[in-house]
């Protein structure tokens, strides 16, 4: 499945499908909960992804990559579960009450340029957390991490290994962190707000 065009879309499937591939320049958003169980390929040129729904992509093989022009917004209440890893160019953004969860020994990866905005509000957090309660997933950010009112979870030691830019770090908490492992780790050449 393709979603192309300049005019704002809605995706509203309900049935797992092997591909989507995004390119529309402007706004698509993803009405229903469904599974991809193959590619979603997000097109260099595109715009704002909504998932306001829950959106499973199965495959651990397949990581997600959101190029440097796209944003992918979690809304309130929909869960993004990237069991193959998430690597961010542009911009992932979890809304209050939204979720993103992470397959065991994945990685989200924000690479320079790239922005993770944990936008949660008192009360209704932004989540991330990893697939089942024995997994771990690692966090890396060399780009920038905007975090407030936020939960995250289940990393691996270094918890978010940060050789980036940290914008923003306030009213969060970090749940069940590795044994002799940490909740954030900084590079020395950087500093939290």
């Amino acid at each position: 499945v393709a979603m192309a065009g300049t005019a704002a879309q809605t995706f509203e499937n309900v049935d797992p499908i092997n591909n989507l591939t995004i390119s529309n320049t402007t706004t698509v958003t993803l009405t229903q909960p469904f599974t991809i169980s193959g590619l979603f390929t997000i097109s260099s040129g595109a715009g704002t992804i909504s998932v306001a729904e829950s959106l499973t992509l199965s495959s651990t093989t397949n990581v997600l990559t959101i190029p440097a022009s796209a944003t992918l917004e979690v809304q309130s209440g929909a869960t993004l579960t990237a069991m193959g890893g998430i690597t961010v160019n542009g911009i992932l953004k979890i809304n209050a009450g939204g979720k993103v969860v992470l397959g065991n020994g994945e990685t989200l990866q924000v690479a320079s340029g790239g922005l993770l905005q944990l936008a949660g509000s008192s009360g209704n957090i932004a989540a991330i957390d990893a697939d089942q309660g024995a997994s771990t997933y690692a966090v890396n950010i060399v780009g920038s991490l905007n975090a407030n009112n936020f939960s995250i979870s289940r990393t691996t030691a270094p918890g978010i290994n940060v050789t980036g830019n940290v914008q923003a770090l306030t009213n969060g908490d970090f749940h069940y962190i590795a044994g002799s492992g940490y909740a954030v780790t900084v590079n020395s050449a950087n500093n939290l707000p």
